[in-house]
């Protein structure tokens, strides 16, 4: 009998309440536009706070990190830009590495702007790199590194948009009429039999710009490190030595029709 009366004091409060809600409804609406004042000072916003780290960071970006004697741009099968930073990759990482890397792999989509003759900023850098890509070295076997070289030789006979063309770097290839007639690691013969490190960034490891070949990978190893940053200390490494960038095309890729 409780538990009944309980149920009917408990409709009876919902109706209660029910009943007892406001309703309402719009009887009138007004708006109207306000001007703004053109006038109006942005010393008192965020802008004077702002403001210094505004400069410092302009500054920062200004700041000339070396020379370069000739302009650096994307090619294919091989540019200035690709072979430079392909080199500068492989030197770093071979430095940081326990164990030797043979080759460098990148992608010519990957480098967004050419770094022009003349003074190189650490803003431009950021330009050419803008993405926050870590290196990683992949250990393959020879046979997998063939799917590999197939993809360079297929991307080197693609026209010159920035889908075509791929920096390498340790490695030299020779294509006649569209076949690969030699295949140099170092300064030896490619051999199917033997297993190979690579340097590349996470982004192509993870089968970026169409190399799924490195899903055949037999182990990937991370180097901590940003491959923007091995790109801005390098630089800055020469300019700090004098140095001036002179890069040259060597013929890594050689396609003959």
């Amino acid at each position: 009998m409780d538990t009944f009366l309980k149920i009917i004091a408990l409709f009876t409060a919902v109706i209660f309440l029910n009943a007892c809600k406001d309703t309402y409804k719009v009887i009138e609406s007004k708006s109207s536009n306000e001007v703004v004042n053109q006038d109006l000072s942005t010393t008192d916003s965020l802008y004077s706070i702002l403001s210094p780290y505004k400069s410092n960071l302009e500054g920062r970006m200004n700041e000339v990190l070396a020379v370069s004697d000739v302009s650096l741009e994307i090619g294919n099968p091989e540019g200035l830009l690709g072979d430079f930073v392909a080199d500068l990759v492989l030197s770093t990482s071979n430095k940081i590495s326990k164990e030797p890397i043979d080759v460098c792999i990148l992608n010519n989509g990957g480098l967004r702007v050419s770094l022009e003759k003349g003074d190189i900023t650490r803003g431009m850098i950021y330009e050419l790199m803008p993405f926050e890509n870590q290196l990683v070295v992949l250990s393959m076997k020879g046979d997998a590194m063939v799917d590999m070289i197939n993809h360079i030789v297929e991307k080197s006979s693609a026209g010159h948009s920035v889908k075509s063309g791929v920096p390498i770097s340790g490695m030299r290839i020779q294509v006649v009429n569209g076949s690969v007639s030699g295949v140099m690691i170092g300064v030896k013969s490619f051999d199917k039999n033997k297993t190979y490190r690579i340097v590349t960034s996470d982004y192509l490891a993870g089968g970026g710009d169409s190399m799924s070949f490195f899903a055949e990978s037999e182990s990937i190893t991370a180097l901590g490190v940003k491959l923007r940053d091995v790109i801005m200390e390098y630089v800055s490494n020469l300019g700090k030595k004098d140095i001036h960038i002179n890069a040259q095309i060597d013929g890594r890729i050689y396609v003959k029709e």
